[in-house]
């Protein structure tokens, strides 16, 4: 109980001291008053300190099993060892939150610590930006889904770890992948604060080169321990299924990839600047996308957590930050023309400019492969997306982006039109060549892809899942781990209805 009401403190104060940090630094930024932004970097500091101290009473719950507290019932057991223990820190939906904003705290503070040779302008805003995104994750832990709710009666046991995640993976792999989800917001925020106080040089890619190197560096270690665990736990019969949470792992180390790359030419030659700014931005996009569709469930996968109300926060929170990132490209697109001269075709420019596009095409194709069954269901269409969908997409992706890159510099758009036109014509096009290369080669089909006739579907074949199998993840997850006390549904991270039902049994006394 004492826990309990010493984290929800905590939480709360962070929630106050991370709102004070964004209005005052957008304040002192506008009015370039260097005390008060460095107030105001000082709540963010404050702020961080109550995320951390938060973090620790829910350790320390876990590890005494404080069974007072509904999230250390759910995730770990008197049975459980004391390493796993420690893991269901972020083994559940509140705890990798918590975690999640943790290390957006420390790491934002790492980053605004040498803030201060960028400006004052800029190193207030990157500040606002960045205490803002911490404002919106403790806000979402202190009223809607907090990992310090207390039972009004304390059980004598908990319900323990879901059973696929009692494994040695998941000491290392989800605790990395959170991490370089969050290590994203970092760059993000720098390039958001550079297009508000219009310092649209190299300076903010020299400052977050590094950050942006951790994100990508985590993420690589976390796909490649994720593809480990995949064959390890799942059965799956290989590394990669493309699982829609898979999916979204990967698309923010696809756009950063490109960036790691196409910085190097606006630092050199001054080239690049729009794509620069698109590709951090759609990097952090990609990441609040996928961390909505781990946290709604509106797409079936064997890691989402159970439908909750975090869902529909999350998704407005996507569509906030997409609205702000538009209006700032929008806003400052006049000022993003490349100061030097135009790179020659065959070229180390000219082949960093193919490189992105095409790692750019694959982004839009393992998106739409994403997002396809969730929108045939809202048309009330049945249609499944195997691997075989990424495989015959490579092709006419491969086609229509080298297309693209020859007709680019002839097409009259690009030197035409309004500033944000001409900013946005290489990503527009590079969408629009890339889904009619889809639509020529029949890659969007109405129906649901049929397997061969030698070939049983993926549910039929023991230890094998398939995304998009209306039977996802039941069978093989049996055989791989079998249920603990009886809790169906506890295949998915978070627990299902029955979960639900059981705790709240032990909370009557059962």
């Amino acid at each position: 109980m004492i826990l309990g009401d010493i984290g929800a403190g905590a939480l709360l104060a962070g929630l106050v001291l991370a709102a004070f940090a964004t209005l005052l630094s957008f304040w002192a930024g506008r009015q370039e008053n260097a005390v008060m932004v460095q107030v105001g970097r000082r709540a963010f500091y404050a702020a961080a300190a109550m995320v951390l101290l938060a973090s620790v009473v829910l350790e320390a719950a876990l590890l005494t099993h404080d069974f007072s507290l509904a999230y250390v019932v759910e995730h770990s057991d008197l049975s459980t060892p004391m390493p796993l223990i420690a893991a269901g820190f972020y083994g559940g939906q509140e705890g990798s939150l918590l975690y999640w904003t943790l290390v957006l705290g420390l790491l934002g503070s790492a980053s605004l610590v040498a803030s201060a040779s960028l400006g004052t302008r800029l190193a207030a805003y990157a500040a606002g930006v960045m205490a803002a995104i911490v404002t919106f994750f403790l806000f979402v832990l202190v009223l809607v889904a907090s990992p310090f709710g207390v039972l009004p009666i304390t059980p004598a046991d908990g319900l323990g770890l879901n059973p696929v995640l009692r494994d040695s993976g998941m000491l290392i792999h989800p605790p990395v992948v959170l991490a370089g989800f969050a290590s994203f917001a970092v760059p993000f925020s720098f390039a958001a604060a550079a297009l508000l106080a219009n310092r649209v040089d190299a300076a903010w890619i020299a400052h977050t080169r590094r950050f942006a190197l951790l994100a990508w560096s985590f993420q690589t270690t976390g796909l490649v321990l994720g593809m480990w665990w995949a064959y390890h736990v799942l059965g799956w019969g290989g590394y990669w299924g493309w699982d829609p949470v898979e999916n979204v792992a990967l698309m923010p180390w696809l756009a950063t990839t490109a960036y790691l790359h196409s910085a190097q030419v606006q630092e050199r030659r001054g080239r690049l600047r729009a794509w620069n700014f698109g590709l951090v931005i759609l990097a952090f996009l990609l990441v609040v996308f996928g961390t909505f569709i781990v946290r709604s469930g509106v797409v079936p996968s064997v890691h989402t957590f159970a439908v909750s109300a975090i869902g529909p926060w999350f998704l407005g929170f996507l569509a906030a930050c997409l609205l702000f990132s538009g209006a700032l490209l929008a806003w400052r697109a006049g000022g993003l023309r490349s100061t030097g001269q135009p790179a020659a075709t065959v070229s180390r420019e000219g082949a960093f400019a193919l490189q992105n596009l095409l790692l750019i095409g694959v982004v839009a194709v393992v998106f739409w492969g994403t997002i396809l069954p969730l929108v045939s269901g809202m048309l009330g269409q049945e249609r499944v997306v195997d691997a075989n969908y990424y495989e015959r997409a490579a092709g006419p992706l491969l086609a229509a982006l080298l297309a693209l890159m020859a007709a680019g510099p002839l097409l009259p758009w690009r030197r035409a039109g309004a500033p944000w036109l001409r900013a946005l014509a290489w990503p527009a096009g590079a969408a629009v060549a890339t889904l009619l290369g889809l639509l020529v080669f029949g890659q969007i089909d109405s129906r649901a892809p049929r397997p061969p006739a030698n070939r049983r579907r993926g549910s039929d074949v023991p230890g094998r899942v398939r995304p998009g199998d209306p039977q996802v993840a039941h069978q093989p997850v049996r055989e791989a781990a079998p249920q603990v006390r009886g809790v169906p549904g506890a295949h998915r991270p978070g627990g299902g209805g029955c979960r639900r039902r059981r705790l709240a049994f032990l909370a009557a006394g059962g």
